[in-house]
């Protein structure tokens, strides 16, 4: 839930282009940036949390760096993903640090308010 994820992602406009192209990449030793080229397809690294790409956390979780996902139905295309790198969540990281903050402070809060519940009239 606190990694963060880069990967590379190609989107095609046929799930015929997006197997066509996994095929050349895991028998052809070709790599997603350069089937990308050859079919003219725009290739996009993405960055995100766990928490962040709900529809991907689970193969991205799964994944080794530098392994091929896909081809995957999203947004009206059909899209192969290639893992580059999977961080551990960091205390150097400032969205982390300002998301644990935020979860200590409502646990705490909770805390306080659950022994502070008073009941008026019969229970």
């Amino acid at each position: 839930d606190w990694q963060r994820f880069i990967w590379q992602e190609v989107a095609f406009a046929s799930e015929g282009a997006a197997r066509e192209a996994a095929l050349w990449i895991r028998h052809e030793g070709l790599t997603l940036a350069e089937v990308a080229g050859m079919a003219r397809a725009e290739s996009t690294v993405r960055e995100a949390y766990c928490s962040e790409t709900a529809e991907l956390s689970g193969l991205l979780m799964a994944a080794a760096p530098g392994e091929l996902l896909g081809p995957l139905a999203r947004d009206g295309s059909w899209r192969l993903a290639c893992l580059r790198e999977r961080l551990p969540p960091a205390v150097e990281d400032p969205v982390l640090r300002a998301r644990a903050a935020g979860e200590l402070v409502a646990n705490a809060i909770e805390r306080h308010l659950a022994g502070r519940v008073s009941w008026h009239g019969e229970r």
